[in-house]
């Protein structure tokens, strides 16, 4: 009878916790915007002007975070496709990468490599910017772009 009354009242404890853990509404967001603010707010931007030098010394990883039709269209040079939806699994496949590597992170205007830089901060990646403007002010400024992929890494998605 008294494990019964230790087994209840231990259970009662769980869920009352699991209900005050449930109700921090600080952890939560109430949108997809108010997600990319708090993203905004934690990663580091540079320029396209900052971010094509930086290539032409070859002194950064550059990671495409779109979608792999996308980066069939169109990419910057020397660049390595890991989609969004899995560069938290997958950034360790690529070659010489380690959580001190410098890497410029791009999508196509800055949504999606915000998040991932946001995420692999998180992950202790501690040399993560982005590329403000993405793909679409990089064409912009004429700067040059591959248009296949051939030898090209690609980081599948499973």
């Amino acid at each position: 009878m008294k494990k019964n009354k230790i087994l209840l009242v231990s259970i009662f404890i769980m869920i009352s916790f699991s209900f005050i853990m449930c109700s921090d509404k600080s952890f939560y967001v109430s949108s997809f915007y108010d997600l990319i603010i708090e993203a905004k707010s934690k990663v580091s931007y540079i320029s396209i002007k900052k971010a094509k030098l930086l290539f032409s010394k070859k002194q950064v990883k550059i990671i495409d975070c779109r979608e792999p039709g996308e980066f069939k269209k169109g990419h910057l040079p020397f660049a390595i496709n890991v989609p969004r939806g899995v560069i938290e699994k997958m950034i360790n496949k690529v070659p010489n990468v380690s959580k001190n590597s410098k890497m410029v992170l791009y999508c196509k205007k800055s949504g999606r490599s915000t998040l991932s830089a946001y995420n692999l901060k998180r992950l202790g990646y501690k040399n993560v910017k982005v590329m403000k403007g993405g793909f679409t002010e990089w064409k912009k400024a004429l700067h040059p772009i591959e248009m296949d992929y051939k030898g090209k890494i690609f980081i599948p998605r499973y």
